[in-house]
């Protein structure tokens, strides 16, 4: 089975992987900290580009949602890009 890949952004305290219990997923989801904010909204999207799930935990990173789903999700099929309001 493939595992998924998590990133957890904006950990700079490294709590993420200590106060909660990770052991139910290990087995399907590897999980990766970034500890530093990106130094803009491309270099973020180009670091995250292979994973399946991004968790949010501060609000350094910079988005500009439409544009980063664009870059994270290019190429893969069944990738949802929300409409426009």
């Amino acid at each position: 089975m493939t595992r998924l890949r998590c990133a957890i952004l904006d950990d700079y305290l490294n709590l993420a992987l200590r106060i909660a219990d990770w052991s139910g997923i290990n087995d399907r989801v590897e999980v990766t900290v970034f500890n530093e904010p990106f130094a803009s909204p491309e270099a973020a999207a180009s670091a995250l580009k292979d994973f399946e799930i991004i968790c949010a935990m501060r609000e350094r990173t910079i988005w500009k949602p439409r544009k980063t789903i664009r870059w994270c999700c290019a190429g893969r099929s069944g990738a949802a890009i929300p409409p426009r309001r």
